[in-house]
């Protein structure tokens, strides 16, 4: 895929979201799906546009109603691009080809004032746009780190990295390294917790033949530290209130 066509697509996924408002990994898993001619590069673009433009929310809707354009899914993409992206020029996007996004709109053209703006009134932006977070949450923030929220906040403004909890029920941390080592992938040991493996670098390790024989889970390290901290073993029954997909639940189960 070229560059306009991954940006549609991103634009796609953000637009499914608006209109269903389900968990935006099974809005992607599912687009994928239905477009199979995507292929892995693609769909690693595709992906860090819309997580892009999710993670930077508050940040793109400030600077929207200041430059006194619509806050859309093509808008959102747009300045996302020419702020976090580096794009200097969006026409050869934005160009009304037949797998690349319409070009901008009149509406829409203010998007390219929007660094303009931004230096001129980047001293003045809320905190909701600073810190990318709904108005209502600010003061529960402020009381649950104090002093230290802005360092909070700004790391949780960064992307996550990618971690793996191995499996030891069935192989180890050593043969898991270096199975991932063998098929390319970059990688060190998790902070706090044994067992735990960090990528340096993202693919798709849902293909891997040692996922699918159940080697590993992703699986943040906070996730994985909390496992441990509930010293759990044999013979206790546990109750998972906080479950999800049931990662911790499988951690706990293991240990």
């Amino acid at each position: 895929m070229q560059t306009p066509g991954r940006v549609q697509a991103a634009i796609d996924i953000l637009t499914l979201l608006e209109q269903e408002q389900k968990p935006v990994d099974r809005i992607i898993a599912r687009y994928f799906k239905d477009n199979r001619y995507i292929g892995s590069k693609d769909k690693k673009a595709i992906t860090d546009v819309v997580y892009g433009v999710l993670r930077k929310r508050g940040f793109l809707e400030w600077v929207l109603a200041g430059v006194r354009a619509p806050s859309t899914p093509r808008t959102f993409v747009a300045l996302w691009l020419v702020h976090f992206a580096g794009e200097k020029d969006l026409r050869p996007i934005f160009n009304g080809e037949k797998y690349g996004p319409q070009k901008l709109w009149r509406t829409e053209k203010p998007v390219l004032e929007a660094h303009a703006f931004f230096e001129q009134h980047k001293t003045k932006a809320p905190l909701t746009a600073l810190w990318n977070c709904a108005e209502w949450l600010v003061p529960y923030l402020e009381r649950a780190f104090g002093a230290d929220v802005p360092t909070a906040m700004a790391a949780l403004n960064k992307k996550a990295p990618t971690d793996l909890r191995v499996n030891t029920l069935k192989t180890t941390l050593e043969n898991t390294q270096k199975s991932l080592n063998a098929e390319g992938y970059s990688l060190k040991k998790t902070p706090y917790v044994l067992g735990g493996i960090r990528l340096e670098d993202q693919k798709n390790l849902f293909a891997l033949p040692i996922f699918k024989n159940g080697w590993f889970e992703v699986q943040d390290t906070a996730s994985q530290v909390l496992s441990v901290l509930c010293q759990v073993r044999s013979g206790l029954k546990v109750t998972d209130f906080c479950a999800g997909a049931g990662g911790k639940t499988l951690g706990l189960a293991a240990a």
